[in-house]
């Protein structure tokens, strides 16, 4: 699903990343954990991007990255990668259905299309009664699984979530994480996540440790 080769990152005099070369399956569960400055977000935005390597390659499913203008970078984004942020970044004038509606309807799609896909994704997360409630009349859970669908809205291949459980209790943060295995399971898609969460880390298909910007695991 992705290859990365030799990726090297600095900002400024901050060497970020250093030859990082990593080979990752589809339709598994990856977590990136490390200490707090190991590089882990910058790994995960280059694999979105949102950002580009200072050298080496990328390939996300046959797809050269660096190779794509920046016009071909956002459609290729908004088709194929989905993100999952530690705060929600729900648009608030917005209801539920129409925050998850949104990529589909900058990818092209109809608005009614798109918004009766969202309402089919809420209710596949049990938030069917909440389609028309506004952020603020969400709980945090309920927020974040409106963030997830919106994620899924496309029907990306990729699914890239930093520190998706962060702002959540834990029984909350349970579900969350069980519903990635579960989305997994039924569509075979892949997610890359940044965390601190070591129950997470540990029930993932693969652990990727990042320590001072190199891969030791």
């Amino acid at each position: 699903m992705i290859q990365i080769r030799n990726i090297e990152k600095s900002y400024g005099n901050l060497h970020v990343l250093k030859n990082i070369t990593l080979t990752i399956e589809d339709s598994k569960v990856v977590t990136i954990v490390g200490p707090s400055g190991a590089g882990k977000t910058t790994l995960l935005h280059l694999i979105g991007t949102l950002d580009k390597p200072d050298s080496g390659e990328i390939v996300i499913d046959k797809t050269k990255i660096g190779t794509l203008s920046d016009n071909q970078l956002s459609e290729f984004r908004n088709r194929h990668i989905g993100f999952v942020y530690q705060f929600h970044h729900l648009l608030p004038e917005f209801t539920a259905v129409e925050n998850v509606a949104l990529p589909a309807m900058i990818g092209g799609i109809a608005r009614k299309d798109a918004l009766i896909h969202a309402t089919e994704l809420l209710d596949f997360l049990k938030l069917k009664e909440r389609i028309n409630h506004k952020p603020n009349e969400l709980s945090g859970g309920e927020q974040q699984r409106v963030a997830v669908a919106r994620a899924l809205i496309n029907n990306p291949e990729l699914i890239l979530a930093d520190e998706p459980s962060g702002n959540l209790d834990t029984d909350n943060a349970k579900k969350l994480h069980q519903l990635f295995f579960d989305l997994r399971d039924q569509f075979h898609q892949t997610f890359i996540i940044v965390t601190h969460n070591e129950e997470l880390a540990t029930l993932s298909d693969r652990k990727i440790v990042l320590q001072d910007g190199r891969l030791i695991q």
